[in-house]
C-alpha cells in the first residue's frame, strides 16, 4: 500500500507540473494569432497530450490522495486556477482580448478551483479532481489541433424567404448571424503577413438582417444613366479650389484622378507613390487619364468614383451604400472561415476565380487570369449568393468610418453584435488628421507580393474624396417587411 500511495503520489506531482506548463500555450492560443506562435502550439499539445496520460495513470494508480505532496501540489493548483480566471476575465473584460476560447477557459478554470478545493476537503473529491486534470487536458489538446479554425463558429443564415421579387439587377442576401473577421490562415498556416490582417481581427459573431443587394458593381452603363438623368459631376471632374488648398500653386488646381502608373522596373515595396500619380483630366470617363476612354466598355465597372459621388448615385436609384457588416455576410456566400468567397485554395481545379495581379508588382501584369487591368464584370464565377467580383477586380466603398480598432471594440462589447454600422468617427494612426471610409474586397492589383486583400474578411480603407482607376461601387436595398 506504501508503494501505491508513493506512486500515486508521483504521478500526481507530474500531472501537476506538466499542469502548470499549459497555461501560457493556452492563453496564447486563446488570446489569437497575434501572441501565437509554432512553439507555443507544440508544448500545448504536449501538455495537453500529457495531461490525458497522466489523468489515466492517476485514475488507474489511485489511492487515498493525502499524501503531503499531492495536497501541496493541489492547493498550488487552486492557487493558479483562481488566479488564471481572475487574469482571463479582466483580459476579457478590461482589456479587450478576444477569442473564441477565451470565456470557456475562464470557466474551465474556476471549475478546476472548485474540483482542486473538493480535493483538499475530502477523499472521495480525489476522483473528481483527476476527471477534472483529465477533462483540462483533453481541453488543451484540443484548442491546440486546429487554432485557425477554432475561431470561427458556422454561418446560421435566416429561413425567411425574399419579401418579394428581385429588384432588377440584384439578389437576395438572407442575412443572418457569422464570424466576421480575417487570421489570414488555412488549416493553421498563415497566408499573409500580420500587417495584412492586423485590422481584420478579433473574430468576432455579427448579425445582419436580409437585404438586397446589386448582384455585380455599377458598370459604367449604368452610372452613365445616372450622369445623364442628373447632371451630375464626379469630384475627380471638378477642379479643386484655392480655399479648399490655401498652398496649393494655382497650376496643380486642375480636375484629375490618381491612377496606377506602373513602374520601369523592380522597386522597394515600402512607398506607394512610386507607382500612384494624380493625372490631371482623369474620371470616370477616363479612368486612366484623357487618352483613355470608357467607349464600348459599358459592362466595365465603373471607377475613379469618390464615396460622395457613390453616395449620390445609390440615393438616386433608391439604393445606399453597405455596411462593412453587410458586404462581408455577402462575400462570404454562407461560407465560415474560408480564406476567398469561394473557399480555401486560391485556383480550385487550375481555374482562375478573381481579377488579381499576376507578373511583378508593380512593374507588369502579364494577365494570367485573363485580364490585365479591369475586367468586365461576370468575368469570373459567382459566389453562393449570386454574387459578382466580391474578391478582386476593383475594391468597393462600404458606408462604415474606417478606424483599425473597431472589431476589437465589437469584441469588447457584451453579446452579438446586431447589423453594426461602423464607429461614430474616423482614425487611422498611419495619417492621424485624415478621415477614411472602408473599402472592401481587393482589386486587380491585389498580388501574393504586396497586397493580399482579396482574402475574405480583410479590410481596406481610403480617403472620401479620392477616387482610383480600381476602386468602385455596388449597392444594397433593405428589405421592406
Amino acid at each position: 500500500m506504501k508503494a501505491l500511495q508513493t506512486t500515486t503520489a508521483v504521478l500526481e506531482a507530474g500531472a501537476g507540473l506538466a499542469l502548470l506548463a499549459v497555461p501560457s500555450a493556452t492563453a496564447v492560443l486563446l488570446l489569437g494569432p497575434p501572441l501565437e506562435s509554432p512553439a507555443a502550439l507544440t508544448v500545448a499539445r504536449v501538455a495537453g497530450a500529457g495531461l490525458l496520460a497522466l489523468g489515466v495513470a492517476c485514475w488507474l494508480a489511485r489511492g487515498d490522495g493525502q499524501s503531503r505532496a499531492a495536497r501541496g501540489l493541489v492547493a498550488a493548483m487552486w492557487v493558479y486556477n483562481v488566479t488564471a480566471a481572475a487574469v482571463l476575465a479582466f483580459a476579457g473584460i478590461g482589456l479587450g482580448l478576444h477569442g473564441a476560447l477565451l470565456w470557456p477557459a475562464v470557466a474551465v478554470h474556476a471549475g478546476m478551483a472548485v474540483w482542486c478545493g473538493a480535493c483538499l476537503a475530502s477523499k472521495p473529491a480525489k476522483i473528481v479532481g483527476v476527471l477534472g486534470m483529465w477533462a483540462w487536458g483533453a481541453c488543451s489538446l484540443s484548442s491546440a489541433a486546429d487554432p485557425a479554425a477554432s475561431a470561427f463558429a458556422p454561418t446560421v443564415v435566416n429561413s425567411a424567404k425574399p419579401p418579394g421579387p428581385a429588384p432588377a439587377g440584384m439578389v437576395w442576401i438572407p442575412g443572418g448571424q457569422f464570424s466576421m473577421g480575417s487570421e489570414g490562415k488555412s488549416n493553421g498556416v498563415s497566408c499573409c503577413s500580420p500587417a495584412t490582417v492586423a485590422d481584420a481581427f478579433p473574430i468576432h459573431r455579427v448579425v445582419v438582417d436580409g437585404f438586397w443587394m446589386d448582384a455585380t458593381d455599377v458598370t459604367n452603363a449604368e452610372f452613365e444613366k445616372f450622369v445623364k438623368a442628373t447632371g451630375y459631376r464626379t469630384i475627380a471632374e471638378i477642379a479643386p479650389t484655392q480655399e479648399e488648398f490655401p498652398t496649393a500653386p494655382p497650376e496643380n488646381l486642375v480636375a484629375g484622378a490618381v491612377v496606377f502608373t506602373p513602374t520601369p522596373g523592380p522597386v522597394p515595396l515600402n512607398d506607394h507613390f512610386q507607382w500612384w500619380n494624380y493625372v490631371p483630366g482623369a474620371n470616370w470617363r477616363h479612368p486612366q487619364g484623357p487618352k483613355s476612354s470608357i467607349e464600348g466598355r459599358g459592362n466595365y465597372p465603373v471607377v475613379q468614383i469618390a464615396y460622395p459621388d457613390a453616395e449620390a448615385y445609390a440615393k438616386w436609384a433608391g439604393k445606399r451604400l453597405p455596411t462593412e457588416a453587410e458586404w462581408e455576410f455577402a462575400s462570404r456566400g454562407g461560407l465560415s472561415g474560408k480564406l476567398y468567397a469561394w473557399g480555401d485554395e486560391f485556383r480550385p481545379g487550375g481555374k482562375w476565380m478573381a481579377n488579381t495581379y499576376q507578373g511583378k508588382f508593380p512593374v507588369r501584369d502579364t494577365g494570367e487570369d485573363g485580364f490585365a487591368g479591369v475586367a468586365p464584370v461576370k468575368s469570373f464565377p459567382p459566389n453562393g449568393y449570386g454574387l459578382y467580383d466580391m474578391a478582386g477586380n476593383v475594391w468597393q466603398w462600404c458606408g462604415d468610418w474606417y478606424r483599425p480598432d473597431y472589431f476589437q471594440q465589437l469584441a469588447r462589447a457584451a453579446g452579438v453584435a446586431r447589423n453594426p454600422q461602423g464607429p461614430d468617427s474616423s482614425f487611422d494612426p498611419s495619417e492621424p488628421g485624415t478621415k477614411k471610409r472602408v473599402q472592401r474586397g481587393g482589386s486587380f492589383l491585389c498580388t501574393d507580393q504586396y497586397c493580399t486583400r482579396y482574402l475574405a474578411g480583410t479590410r481596406g480603407k481610403g480617403e472620401p474624396d479620392t477616387g482610383t482607376n480600381h476602386l468602385g461601387f455596388r449597392c444594397v436595398k433593405a428589405s421592406i417587411k
